[in-house]
């Protein structure tokens, strides 16, 4: 073979080299980009995971609190005891407790599980030497998912059922 047949094999081999070299160099950038998109799409869907489980959490959450539907109370405690009475409407609570302003006591009952539907009562009992122009409480309770909770209430003199407190609500 001549130098001129060595050159143009040579170029030819080197031609078809660059060719592969390019076609691999495109192929690899493709599969980059399928990469990227694939871990894209893997990181929506863990997104989206994440969001359904907090929202599932949170409705559970809620689905266990309990809400105190007041049926019957009031009446001017500064008098006399005063028992009012309540269903829960919510989910099934355990270790309820009762927690007033100094000068008045409360219990609640009962004290062990209030189920879904179950009426309870809270009772109070004020020191007769005070005087007090309402009554703000808090009833503590345990969810059934082991959480501690509390709602706070307050009952005013001569004004029938407790009510939810403000936002602002104080027990000093």
């Amino acid at each position: 073979m001549t130098e001129n047949a060595l050159l143009w094999a040579q170029t030819i081999t080197l031609f078809v080299t660059g060719l592969v070299v390019v076609w691999y160099t495109w192929e690899t950038h493709k599969i980059r980009k399928d990469t990227a998109r694939q871990n894209e799409l893997i990181s929506r869907q863990i997104d989206l995971m994440s969001q359904s489980l907090r929202f599932d959490i949170t409705r559970e959450e809620s689905a266990s609190e309990p809400i105190f539907k007041w049926r019957s109370g009031g009446g001017d405690f500064r008098r006399a005891d005063v028992l009012c009475k309540f269903r829960n409407e919510g989910g099934a609570v355990t270790d309820l407790e009762v927690k007033t302003n100094d000068n008045v006591k409360a219990s609640i009952s009962p004290k062990d599980r209030l189920s879904e539907g179950e009426q309870g009562e809270v009772m109070f009992n004020n020191s007769p030497q005070a005087s007090v122009p309402d009554v703000n409480y808090e009833i503590h309770y345990t969810t059934r998912q082991n959480r501690r909770g509390m709602t706070r209430f307050v009952l005013r003199a001569n004004q029938g059922f407790p009510r939810t407190a403000p936002a602002d609500y104080s027990d000093t």
